[in-house]
């Protein structure tokens, strides 16, 4: 059985191994190294689950998060203020700030349980540490719109027994 904590310890082993020295790689047995490439490296989008800080506090703007998976431009982070597509909303922008250089949030979403940022380019590596820092003025005017949105329904429903079962929400 698989628990958090498991995944933890395969994500250090992982950031910490795949980080080493190549003048350190002889002295570990080949296995393990190929375990990591074959097996570890391509389960780590569906191993390490981010935390939701959003559900927490939506008046958050920012955080510091700890990269745990890059394929390309779509990253996935130890814990995230980001709230990502669905239920009609649209998600949050932003900036990942790493070693100097700013990444924009293109695009949030959710699968499967799994949360994943998409940034404008290349560049961050599993184990960076990122300043994630919301499009305020954009999540603020979808939080309203979200009210709103839900204030409407329930006027047309009761005053006119119109029924509302889905809308899509953009900031503009």
């Amino acid at each position: 059985i698989y628990t958090p904590h498991i995944y933890t310890y395969i994500s250090y082993i992982y950031i910490h191994l795949s980080s080493l020295s190549p003048i350190f790689l002889p002295y570990f047995p080949e296995t393990y190294i190929q375990v990591i490439e074959n097996y570890l490296k391509p389960l780590q989008f569906f191993l390490f689950m981010t935390k939701m800080l959003y559900l927490d506090d939506s008046y958050m703007k920012t955080c510091q998060s700890l990269v745990t998976a890059v394929q390309g431009t779509i990253i996935m982070l130890d814990q995230t203020i980001f709230y990502p597509t669905g239920g009609g909303q649209s998600c949050d922008t932003g900036t990942f700030l790493a070693n100097g250089t700013i990444y924009k949030v293109v695009s949030v979403q959710k699968v499967s349980g799994a949360i994943y940022h998409q940034v404008d380019r290349e560049g961050l590596d599993v184990g960076d540490q990122v300043t994630c820092t919301l499009n305020w003025d954009r999540r603020h005017r979808l939080m309203r719109s979200h009210t709103a949105a839900h204030l409407l329904s329930g006027l047309m429903s009761k005053q006119l027994g119109a029924q509302i079962t889905g809308n899509q929400l953009e900031p503009e």
